[in-house]
Order: structure tokens, then C-alpha cells, then sequence
């Protein structure tokens, strides 16, 4: 053994060290024992995570987007249906059909090329067509200007028949413009639509697409009294020249026969109705 204190080699019976004098006997038992290499301690491996835990995050984002409640789905599905009714036929001209059919009655052996020519043809105006026949009257009441211009250039005083003339230009100048302005509302009332759907699909945000419906539901509203309004003028100025005197009965006939002039088109009808609906379906429901 050794000795505790001065590390000196001694024999295992000795009780005092031979160099340093100092004992020994009661180290001897704990010497052996801190002579040995301390064992390393056994490898305990890191503890892993349960392998629950990765399933456990997948329904967690997939469940983080709700489904659409009944608010969102109906102003949605009546968003989609108002964009495809606004391309729709908003003013019927029965006039046009009348017209028509006359002809195919009076032409004789030709009549069925005018009956498949009439079926070709569309009786109804949607809102895009009516920049072209604002354009129209715009050129029209411009032209008729210019003849009145030309006629007060030439010394001949104001008649009565100058004044109609004036008339028809203010009447042309006036229905240009509301044709103009009523397709501008409209396009408003579309991109209105357009960025609420996007609004609500990707923000969560549906004031936009509110708004935009209960606006094109008025728009349509609008636009179906304007068509009976309408009418109601142009049968008004047709009772007017048949009470004159000036028409003779053929003529008073025929204008007869195509009243009425202007109806509102199913378009306008079911954008109305769908429009209208979104809109109170989003004030009723929750989602």
C-alpha cells in the first residue's frame, strides 16, 4: 500500500509510514478504493419526443381555416349569380320583335330568311350596348345642331319646326348623357363586386361586397322604372300625334300595334332579385 501522506510505497502490515512517521492503519481501508479509476457513468440517451407530437400539429392548421358559414355562402353564391345576371339583357324592345314579325307576315316566299334573320337577332340591350347608342345620340343631336346652325345661318326666323328640331336635340343630348352615366355606375357596381369576392375570400372583410350588391340592386331597381318610364313617354308622344290629326289611320295602326315601345329585360329583373337578396342575407345571417 501507500502512504496517504507522503505517497510512499510501504508494506501492508505497516502502521506507521517508514518515511514520514505518520499513520497509516486507518487510510488503509479507503486507499484501495481511490486508487481505482472512477467508472464513467452509464450512457443514458437523450430523451426523444413522443412521436404523437408531429401528428398532433397537422389538424391544428388544417382546422385553423373555418368553413364558410351562412352569411359567407350566400353573399358569395349571390355575388357570382348578380355577375352573371349583370351581363344580361337589362331592356327588352318589343318594338323591334313587332317589327319583325310584320315584315316575315309581308314578305311572302322570302319570309322564313326573315324569320331566321329575326331569330339571329337579339331584341334585348345589356349595359355594354349602351355606350354605342350613346354615341349614337350623341352624333344624331350633334347633326341635327349643325342643320339649325346652318338654317339660322341662312336669315330664316324661328318656326315651330325649328323649335321641335331643338327639342330633339336637348331630348338626344339628355339620354346620351344618362346612357353614359348609367354604364359608369354599372362598371362601378362591377369592380364593387369583384373586390368585395376578394376582399372576403382572402381578408375575411365582406363591407366591400355589401355595399356593392345593395348598390347594383338599386342600379337595377333604377333602371326598371326608367324602362316603364320611358315607355310611358314614348306612348305619351305617340298618343299626342294621333290626337293631331297628322298620322292617317295606317299610321295610327301601326304604332298601335307596337305598343308597348321599352320593357325591362329578365336581366335587370333577376339582378335585382339577386343583388337584393345577397345584401339582406348578409344583415339576417351569421356565420
Amino acid at each position: 500500500m501507500f502512504c496517504p501522506h507522503c505517497g510512499s510505497q510501504q508494506p501492508d502490515t505497516a502502521t506507521f509510514c517508514g518515511v514520514c512517521g505518520n499513520p497509516i492503519s486507518a487510510a488503509a481501508p479507503s486507499a484501495a478504493p481511490s486508487s481505482a479509476p472512477a467508472q464513467a457513468p452509464a450512457f443514458q440517451p437523450a430523451p426523444q419526443p413522443a412521436p404523437a407530437s408531429m401528428p398532433v400539429t397537422a389538424p391544428k392548421k388544417l382546422s385553423s381555416a373555418a368553413p364558410l358559414g351562412r352569411r359567407t355562402a350566400a353573399m358569395l353564391t349571390g355575388a357570382l349569380i348578380t355577375l352573371i345576371t349583370m351581363f344580361q339583357a337589362w331592356f327588352d324592345l318589343p318594338v323591334v320583335s313587332k317589327a319583325f314579325d310584320m315584315f316575315v307576315s309581308s314578305a311572302g316566299s322570302t319570309g322564313q330568311y326573315m324569320a331566321s334573320f329575326k331569330n339571329a337577332l337579339s331584341t334585348g340591350l345589356s349595359v355594354p350596348d349602351l355606350p354605342s347608342i350613346s354615341r349614337a345620340l350623341g352624333a344624331m343631336a350633334d347633326y341635327i345642331n349643325q342643320l339649325i346652325q346652318m338654317t339660322y345661318g341662312y336669315g330664316m326666323q324661328a318656326d315651330p319646326t325649328m323649335q321641335s328640331a331643338q327639342q330633339v336635340v336637348n331630348s338626344c343630348s339628355m339620354a346620351s348623357f344618362l346612357l353614359t352615366a348609367l354604364f359608369v355606375l354599372w362598371i362601378i357596381c362591377l369592380v364593387g363586386i369583384v373586390a368585395g369576392v376578394v376582399l372576403r375570400a382572402f381578408k375575411g372583410i365582406d363591407v366591400v361586397l355589401f355595399f356593392a350588391l345593395a348598390a347594383t340592386a338599386v342600379l337595377a331597381l333604377v333602371c326598371i322604372i326608367a324602362a316603364f318610364v320611358i315607355n310611358g313617354i314614348i306612348e305619351g308622344a305617340v298618343n299626342d300625334l294621333m290626337m293631331s290629326g297628322t298620322a292617317d289611320a295606317s299610321a295610327i295602326a301601326t304604332m298601335s300595334a307596337f305598343k308597348p315601345f321599352v320593357s325591362p329585360g329578365f336581366g335587370a329583373m333577376l339582378t335585382l332579385l339577386a343583388a337584393a337578396a345577397s345584401a339582406v342575407c348578409g344583415i339576417m345571417f351569421k356565420d
